[in-house]
């Protein structure tokens, strides 16, 4: 399958948001937006390096949340959150493969979230 999914994991008192499926041009490089300096780096130093699939280091940037109205902007100046996403091509990787990323980035975001934040989450 050639195509690309971002998908965007969501704990609503930390992250702030939901799930949001797009399409990335790169389907050779993993992707990060962070919406934070320190969420941004956390994440990367803890998620396991995915090269066996062929990919190249991941493509990330830290910025801000998109228009002066979006609700991610408004959820970062009324209750504090930060935001993150992240890209994981489908081409060359298996279901069973996508599933096992699933699980070791929901798991970093997991340890992010605690490693950041503690008991705050």
């Amino acid at each position: 399958m050639d195509s690309n999914v971002i998908v965007q994991f969501a704990y609503t008192p930390l992250f702030g948001g939901g799930k949001n499926i797009h399409n990335w041009l790169d389907k050779f490089q993993d992707g990060l937006i962070a919406w934070d300096q320190r969420v941004f780096d956390t994440f990367r130093s803890f998620m396991p390096p995915l090269t066996q699939d062929g990919r190249r280091e991941w493509r990330g940037f830290v910025g801000t949340f998109p228009g002066e109205r979006s609700p991610g902007r408004y959820c970062q100046e009324t209750y504090k959150t930060t935001g993150m996403v992240l890209e994981f091509p489908w081409y060359n990787r298996s279901v069973g493969r996508m599933r096992e990323i699933g699980v070791e980035s929901f798991k970093t975001f997991v340890h992010t979230g605690l490693e950041l934040f503690g008991n705050d989450i």
